[in-house]
């Protein structure tokens, strides 16, 4: 009886921190998707996944743990769409008789591959300490006060570093390719 009472507390703890959170996570997931209409289905799954811990007692920071899992959602629904075959439209534009560039699709790739290049090319070019307050910051969505504590800097020289990493990818970016 007591576990019962324990996992329904636990639950309406969860809940609470998603009601207080909804607005940050929707957000932060909302900044991570390229489609919109994928944001409440992720946002409710990190819920779902929430609220399925075994251990809730083991979960001290729910708010965190619920940021982390929607990040493990986007990670997983990133690797299923991966995986999943292209359909292809039938309704392909047209004009006249002839359809519309068949290899746009794959000119878009190539173009998306070569800037993807170009982006890692102008993240190699930082220092070390730059492209990784970087990353923290845009992949991993850490606030300057997290990258402040995993780098151990002040939170005035992440401010610095990433100020000056956007900035030099943004030359670099900007350079033509060769």
């Amino acid at each position: 009886m007591a576990f019962d009472a324990d996992r329904s507390d636990a639950k309406d703890r969860f809940r609470g921190v998603f009601d207080e959170y909804r607005p940050q996570l929707y957000r932060y997931v909302a900044s991570r998707l390229t489609d919109p209409a994928d944001i409440d289905d992720v946002c409710q799954e990190a819920y779902l996944r929430l609220l399925r811990i075994e251990k809730p007692e083991l979960v001290s920071r729910p708010q965190d743990y619920l940021f982390r899992i929607a990040t493990n959602v986007i990670n997983d629904f990133y690797l299923k769409r991966r995986r999943e075959p292209r359909g292809v439209s039938l309704d392909a534009p047209r004009t006249g008789d002839v359809l519309a560039s068949p290899d746009a699709g794959l000119e878009d790739a190539v173009a998306s591959r070569m800037e993807l290049q170009r982006l890692q090319a102008a993240l190699e070019g930082l220092p070390p300490l730059y492209s990784a307050a970087l990353l923290l910051r845009k992949r991993d969505g850490l606030s300057h006060r997290e990258i402040a504590e995993r780098l151990q800097i002040s939170l005035h020289t992440v401010r610095k570093y990433l100020t000056r990493a956007v900035a030099q990818c943004r030359l670099k970016l900007k350079e033509p390719s060769s």
